[in-house]
């Protein structure tokens, strides 16, 4: 297949592409079989993307609360797959007191990662562990459900219990 440089128009299996970089992504499109219209289309999409009208459909995800998708996702997993739900719904009672009013999409690893620190003053290390694995797996299945486009909580690490024993 032919490699284009961005911003150009190239013909490919009786169609043409035009490819263009987009915030801050490579896209390509398939427009037509027809040059003018392809020409046309890049130029249209060159012009938003100058003005900063361009938007991604693929992107356009509704926005959900937390707490709301709390809810949906103690129903819709804990509960019907008979998981520990009671450990998860004491998990998500402690989440939501923190970032109840907050959206899905705002959530980042540094919040997660304070919410972490003042926890472990609070209670012991095993508990933050079970709370933050199920704030993860919360947002596993967001961007598998279609809530999230994907999931900035990806890089956050649990928590570890130094469970050496002392051996003589």
């Amino acid at each position: 297949p032919y490699t284009a440089k961005s911003g150009e128009k190239y013909r490919l299996d009786d169609f043409w592409w035009i490819d263009y970089r987009a915030n801050g992504r490579r896209r390509f499109e398939r427009v037509s079989t027809s040059k003018r219209v392809a020409m046309d289309r890049l130029g249209k999409v060159k012009a938003e993307i100058r003005e900063g009208k361009f938007f991604d459909k693929k992107q356009t995800l509704p926005s959900v609360k937390f707490s709301e998708f709390a809810e949906i996702y103690l129903e819709n997993h804990c509960k019907a797959n008979n998981r520990s739900w009671k450990r998860a719904a004491l998990s998500l009672k402690h989440l939501k007191a923190e970032f109840g009013n907050k959206f899905l999409h705002e959530l980042t690893i540094w919040h997660a990662e304070k919410y972490r620190m003042k926890r472990l003053k609070e209670v012991k290390l095993a508990t933050v562990y079970q709370e933050i694995s199920c704030l993860k797996n919360m947002y596993r299945k967001a961007v598998e459900w279609g809530k999230l486009s994907s999931n900035q909580l990806q890089g956050l690490k649990n928590p570890h219990a130094k469970n050496e024993r002392l051996r003589y």
